[in-house]
């Protein structure tokens, strides 16, 4: 006797709005799930490493640091 095979529906989440990211960050659909990704010029400093893009701060860069400074908003 074979199983019927189920079919799950696919669900683009960033669609949908129905992901974590912050709302400066770029939502990204995957084949299972969804990513997020802090935009240039943003730096993620998000407190689960395994789940980026969800907390973005905006960066000034700074001649006088040679460099990138963050800008918490």
């Amino acid at each position: 006797m074979k199983t019927p095979l189920v079919q799950i529906p696919v669900v683009n989440e960033c669609e949908t709005k129905q992901h974590d990211c912050d709302p400066r960050a770029m939502c990204r659909d995957e084949a299972v799930g969804y990513s997020c990704h802090c935009p240039f010029g943003f730096a993620d400093i998000s407190p689960n490493s395994t789940r980026p893009g969800r907390v973005c701060i905006q960066r000034e860069y700074s001649p006088e640091f040679c460099g990138w400074v963050h800008e918490f908003l």
